[in-house]
Order: C-alpha cells, then sequence, then structure tokens
C-alpha cells in the first residue's frame, strides 16, 4: 500500500509542478499583453496576487491529498521549513 501512497504523491508532485509552470507563464503573458495595451498598474500588485493564488491552490491540494492532518503537518513548523522561510521573508 505504501507504493500507490508514494505513486499518488509523485502525481500530486507532477500535477503542482505543471500548475505552477502554467499559472507563472499566463502571468507573464497576460501581464506583457496588458501593458502593450496601455494599461497602467503597479507591477508589485501582480506579483502579490500571483502569491495569493499560489497559497489557495497550495492549501487546496494540501486538503485534496491528505485533507486537514497534511494541511496542519504542512504548517508545523519544523528546522527544514525555518531554513526556508528565511529567504522566502527576506523576498
Amino acid at each position: 500500500s505504501s507504493s500507490s501512497s508514494g505513486g499518488d504523491r509523485s502525481t500530486t508532485k507532477w500535477m503542482v509542478l505543471a500548475i505552477l509552470v502554467v499559472q507563472n507563464s499566463a502571468a507573464t503573458l497576460l501581464v506583457s499583453r496588458s501593458r502593450s495595451h496601455g494599461a497602467v498598474w503597479n507591477s508589485q500588485t501582480a506579483v502579490i496576487l500571483q502569491e495569493a493564488i499560489k497559497a489557495v491552490l497550495c492549501i487546496f491540494l494540501l486538503l485534496w491529498e491528505g485533507g486537514c492532518s497534511a494541511l496542519k503537518e504542512a504548517l508545523e513548523p519544523g528546522a527544514e521549513a525555518l531554513k526556508t522561510s528565511i529567504p522566502a521573508l527576506l523576498y
């Protein structure tokens, strides 16, 4: 049964990667297209909205894959999470 669980996680990882690639590509194309049509807006707004969409999508996928326990596990602070949060907070 652990092999099926590993397969499910692998599939989810690839699905998340594909969604994030599509989202980042679409954001780049939409930003350049809207600017070429004369739209004026703050680029920081686009970045913040893009990160909010990623957060909602990741939470949804965690809940879909493992329910509330997966979300709780992902949000538990660990040594690795603290290490990776430093560059994110500095950004």
